[in-house]
């Protein structure tokens, strides 16, 4: 049964900008060059030459990669960011989702074929996923190794979905959200118990994230994500 809370979810998440699809190419042995519209500049010229017209460059939403931490202290919250997730990937198809734990697991194509409704069903066969706790450290570590340059090519967001209870090197943690941030990424975290009363980032990981990140929210309803903007 769909989520009402999402019902008046936006198609695009506010925090995230566009940008342009292509890079602009003026030289007309290049490969993207607008055929008509070079051919009428060579017309009004009254001759032929390299110069020529270039394609217009469609505005796109930047990429948005999801780090969602599926593990035990997480289980009350699956259901809410699944059916959020379910959501945005109908909409954002420059949208990665990585489910954590102490292991990694690209989930994006579940959420694509809009199997969310299976979540559980899906994770059971990846035990180390929500068995064990958290590592996000050497989950981001291996995550730049393996994802890295495909994903972290211009503007990009991210977003860390987490109580932060982490079992994992805080060294290693600070210096893998290092590395994104150098690599352009922008970063927000999603933690269900932001908007608890007196709630306050006490857990280690969340203190070592708190100097890169862009913004925090709980991510648990539509007012929430849009405070990010």
């Amino acid at each position: 049964m769909p989520n009402e809370r999402w019902h008046d979810l936006p198609p695009r998440l506010p925090f995230l900008r566009t940008v342009y699809g292509r890079p602009a190419i003026v030289d007309v042995r290049a490969a993207f060059f607008d055929v008509r519209r070079t051919v009428r500049l060579w017309m009004r010229t009254g001759r032929l030459g390299w110069q020529c017209e270039p394609q217009t460059r469609p505005k796109v939403w930047e990429r948005l990669v999801v780090f969602w931490d599926v593990s035990g202290s997480m289980k009350t919250f699956l259901e809410d960011y699944g059916q959020l997730w379910s959501r945005l990937a109908l909409t954002h198809p420059r949208m990665g989702i990585f489910a954590v734990g102490t292991e990694m697991k690209d989930v994006t194509a579940t959420f694509r074929a809009n199997q969310g409704g299976h979540l559980y069903e899906h994770l059971r066969r990846f035990k180390t996923l929500w068995e064990g706790g958290t590592n996000l450290g050497a989950v981001l570590t291996q995550w730049l190794d393996e994802y890295g340059d495909v994903w972290l090519r211009g503007s990009v967001a991210v977003l860390l979905v987490s109580d932060g209870w982490d079992r994992g090197s805080e060294v290693e943690l600070e210096t893998a959200l290092v590395a994104l941030v150098r690599r352009r990424a922008r970063l927000y975290w999603l933690n269900p118990w932001q908007d608890s009363l007196g709630f306050e980032p006490r857990t280690r990981a969340l203190q070592v994230a708190q100097p890169y990140l862009s913004g925090m929210a709980s991510g648990l309803s539509v007012a929430s994500l849009i405070s990010l903007s």
